[in-house]
């Protein structure tokens, strides 16, 4: 009888003994899990603390993107593991108005391509087509995701919503009124998010007529909280000029403003939450055609501006001092500029020319001031978008490159080198895209150019889309914020990636975490003292009953 009592003693203190090694266990998987999350997080260049990072997860970009951290180096640029080669990866056909969002979710990068009358979802990588759907009306050739919401603005002035499975989840009742009878929206900026609302800037120009409004929509449900029409200043006259296809407004917001180009030469400084007008200036001879873009913060001293190119040649900044604008000085290039949307990195500003080149102009000692610094030419064909990118293992030491697509089809990447020399290297145009005859009216110019963070660079031209390969032989292990989070480290832990992109490491490390979490907190419920109380009192019934 006592060595039954006994052995029962002794399996009550082995289960005692196990449980206590399966709570270490779980308390050493739990810290490793803690250090593999905090060593997973992503670079901040500079040495910028996590909380001034803009790091967005998960990763986006659309055409225009500045950049996936503000403190990045150089500001304003994407930063890639490599520049892209003349290597197509895939190729698929493309309507007209294009514009380009990408997005990760999990391991997987789809590419979210809008044209005239549909919205096509790609595996970005493979280039399989995962998602299609038609639009209410045609599209104005711009989008952008807010939040997990893909924005998609409306010929007909209203709002689609759609979410990452191209699932439409709203479209606004009431559109923005335009006031020619029978006619529709020609363009619109990308779409501003802040405050919960998406600010748009639509515009219409034809029959000698130009009009231009801003409207502010719910991101909750799309109504429209208030519209604005933006007028020229008084004496001023209306070009023709400004009836052309290229000219674009643009928007920025700022510390509860919008500061707006209206795609006339005209900036306007509007209230975000009402939408009233406080502000508005000339930025080149009123009403000839311009097109914009957010200028960053290391080009305009410490606050947000935009960058106003006109079509005869005047480039400035433009930033927003309390309630009124501030322009400092107008540089005239001396050329007419297309109908490229410039870029800011750092502190230069970079135009396309109707020649074929691309004009870099520097910050002259103070924060709005700029000189025209160089000229590279390019082709013979105007430059119709720009994308700046920069690569490196060290923030400080970035190589700067921008792409530059004509409109003949051409893509060309430029690298600045340290001696402020340019070299320029054609991508795609000496054969296929760019060795035909350009028909303006057939193929019309979109804003697609995007670059995923690898260097893949997705480009349209001619109504086709073409993914161009980066450059293995120059990769480099640049810091480009989300790819090192913890769901790419747990899928090189397992090498396995589930149906819906995420790694199957994420999962087992989930498992591990919350398996701690339990633990602790069954402890900390004191679950652990009542076990061990309760092998001893077992133990000494066992002696008492013996």
């Amino acid at each position: 009888m006592r060595l039954f009592q006994s052995a029962s003693r002794l399996g009550a203190h082995d289960a005692g003994s196990l449980r206590a090694t399966l709570r270490m266990w779980a308390y050493a998987l739990a810290a490793v899990v803690l250090l593999m999350a905090g060593f997973a997080s992503p670079v901040v260049a500079r040495g910028a603390d996590a909380a001034e990072s803009t790091f967005n997860d998960p990763y986006t970009a659309w055409a225009g993107y500045a950049s996936t951290a503000a403190a990045g180096a150089p500001v304003g640029a994407v930063p890639v593991m490599a520049p892209a080669s003349d290597k197509v990866l895939w190729s698929a056909d493309a309507g007209a108005l294009c514009a380009a969002a990408l997005r990760q979710r999990g391991q997987a990068t789809y590419l979210y391509l809008l044209d005239k009358t549909s919205l096509t979802q790609y595996d970005a990588t493979s280039g399989k087509v995962c998602k299609q759907v038609s639009l209410p009306a045609q599209s104005l050739g711009s989008c952008m995701f807010a939040d997990s919401a893909l924005m998609v603005p409306l010929a007909d002035g209203r709002l689609a919503a759609y979410d990452e499975d191209l699932t439409s989840a709203w479209v606004s009742g009431e559109g923005v009124p335009l006031g020619v009878e029978g006619a529709t929206w020609s363009s619109c900026s990308t779409p501003v998010y802040a405050e919960g609302c998406v600010f748009v800037t639509f515009s219409y120009r034809g029959n000698g007529c130009l009009e231009t409004r801003v409207a502010s929509f719910s991101s909750v449900d799309g109504s429209l909280l208030w519209q604005e029409e933006l007028t020229l200043p008084k004496g001023a006259l209306f070009d023709d000029v400004a009836a052309g296809e290229g000219a674009l407004p643009a928007a920025l917001y700022s510390q509860g403003r919008l500061l707006v180009s209206g795609a006339n030469s005209v900036a306007y400084l509007l209230e975000a939450a009402s939408g009233k007008v406080l502000d508005s200036a000339a930025t080149a001879s009123a009403g000839l055609s311009s097109c914009a873009s957010s200028a960053s913060a290391g080009t305009a001293g410490s606050a947000a501006a935009l960058a106003v190119a006109a079509s005869d040649g005047t480039v400035c900044l433009v930033e927003a001092a309390d309630s009124s604008l501030r322009i400092e000085n107008s540089v005239s290039l001396g050329c007419a500029l297309s109908s490229c949307a410039p870029v800011c990195v750092d502190d230069a500003v970079y135009v396309g020319g109707s020649d074929g080149s691309v004009y870099r102009l520097a910050k002259d000692g103070t924060a709005l001031s700029l000189r025209a610094d160089a000229q590279i030419p390019v082709c013979s064909s105007a430059i119709s978008e720009l994308l700046p990118v920069a690569y490196g293992e060290k923030a400080s030491a970035m190589t700067l490159g921008v792409y530059a697509q004509a409109e003949d089809g051409s893509l060309f990447y430029i690298e600045q080198a340290n001696d402020s020399k340019a070299s320029v290297q054609r991508i795609a145009g000496k054969e296929g895209t760019g060795d035909g005859p350009f028909d303006a009216a057939a193929a019309p110019l979109s804003h697609a150019l995007s670059v995923n963070r690898d260097g893949s660079v997705f480009a349209v031209s001619r109504g086709e889309l073409t993914v161009f390969a980066a450059d293995e032989s120059r990769t480099v292990n640049t810091p480009v914020g989300g790819s090192n989070s913890l769901d790419t480290l747990g899928a090189s832990l397992a090498g396995v990636t589930l149906p819906n992109g995420a790694g199957l490491g994420v999962g087992a490390l989930i498992f591990v975490a919350a398996f701690g979490a339990y633990a602790v907190i069954r402890n900390k419920g004191g679950r652990r003292l009542s076990d061990e109380g309760l092998d001893v009192w077992r133990s000494r019934e066992d002696d008492r009953r013996s």
